[in-house]
């Protein structure tokens, strides 16, 4: 019986190192060596390598319940070259940006839930400006009001790219507008390389 208890564990702890990729925007990663494919797991120490710093994937941990995302240039950026290292670098890219700072890029391969501003109140409009061309975009939020919700479809007329993006809320009944975040550099990664 102790010895079913302990073979259960040590395999349990086994699969609990590995991760599963559930998205990719290449078919040219390889991780160990070995050109990847949706579906994939693969251990969280094995080497990863990019075809180009436009590459993305999103895996799966069982140990955090939500999709991770990956965003090759952040990786390069920082020198970081497994899975592990990743996630011990930075929370930044995993779907809640709690813990960002205002020199972040933030990596938009699906999309991207950013923390709202403590203290929102009132009936608040929220939208997206991209510096540059001066293009306001409206941003829905999530059902709490927690988080405004950015995708890539609200990009879909613009190529793939770096943008400089501020997100405002504005109250017109109270009349006041509120610069939530400066210059942040959004990544719009490209679908298929």
């Amino acid at each position: 019986m102790f010895l079913v208890i302990l073979t259960a564990l040590s395999t349990a702890s086994l699969r609990a190192e590995r991760v599963t990729v559930k998205r990719m925007n290449s078919n040219n990663i390889k991780i160990a060596g070995k050109v990847i494919r949706i579906g994939d797991t693969f251990d969280i120490d094995a080497d990863i390598s990019w075809p180009s710093d436009s590459a993305f994937m999103v895996v799966y941990d069982a140990q955090c319940w939500q999709p991770i995302r990956m965003a090759a240039d952040y990786m390069r950026r920082h020198h970081i070259r497994t899975y592990r290292q990743f996630v011990q670098s930075n929370g930044l890219y995993t779907r809640s940006l709690q813990s960002r700072r205002q020199s972040d890029t933030l990596y938009l391969a699906d999309s991207l839930f950013v923390p709202r501003a403590v203290g929102s109140i009132g009936d608040v409009v929220p939208e997206v400006r991209i510096k540059g061309n001066e293009k306001r975009i409206s941003l829905p939020l999530t059902s709490d009001g927690q988080y405004y919700i950015i995708t890539r479809e609200m990009f879909k007329t613009m190529r793939s790219g770096r943008l400089s993006v501020e997100i405002w809320e504005s109250d017109k009944k109270q009349q006041w507008t509120y610069c939530c975040y400066r210059e942040l550099c959004l990544i719009v990664l490209p679908q298929r390389l």
